[in-house]
């Protein structure tokens, strides 16, 4: 993934992907060698954006965002597929 924004920080902070230069293409070929070639890098960032994914499922995320709405003191209207907040 490109070296640029959140995603590349958390893709190195977990272990969840390979960054690169946005504007190098060798570098982002060189990355995808890289996985092609070590089975084991490969294996480790699939099991890594497997934990992360589980982390930061569509329910954890809700359930957090609702917690910190009523912490400034706003009631959410909607908070998912499960209708209004309970």
């Amino acid at each position: 993934m490109s070296a640029v924004g959140l995603t590349a920080a958390l893709a190195n902070k977990t272990g969840t992907g390979i960054v690169a230069d946005p504007t190098d293409g060798f570098a982002h070929a060189y990355a995808v060698m890289r996985l092609l070639d070590d089975k084991q890098l490969y294996q480790s960032i699939v099991e890594s954006g497997l934990r992360l994914a589980a982390e930061y499922s569509f329910d954890t995320e809700r359930a957090e965002l609702i917690r910190l709405y009523r912490a400034i003191g706003v009631e959410p209207l909607v908070t998912g597929e499960r209708g209004p907040a309970s």
